[in-house]
């Protein structure tokens, strides 16, 4: 089993989760997986829904959504 601990610290480093207690936080990287994307990646393509939650822990994310 992986050490979650340097992953759960990230967490809770975070300002929106820094209130989440640390099972909580623990779970959360037990049952997630950790990616990266190089710059320009498209992650979720127009039409695809995003089905899981997304924790940006370092770099940047842009957000479009068509308004017609």
């Amino acid at each position: 089993m992986t050490d979650l601990g340097p992953l759960v610290d990230r967490l809770a480093a975070l300002p929106k989760l820094k209130d989440v207690p640390r099972p909580e936080l623990e779970w959360l990287a037990g049952h997630g997986r950790l990616e990266s994307y190089p710059a320009g990646t498209v992650a979720a393509p127009k039409g695809v829904p995003v089905e899981n939650l997304w924790v940006v822990l370092a770099g940047q994310v842009k957000s479009q959504a068509d308004r017609g």
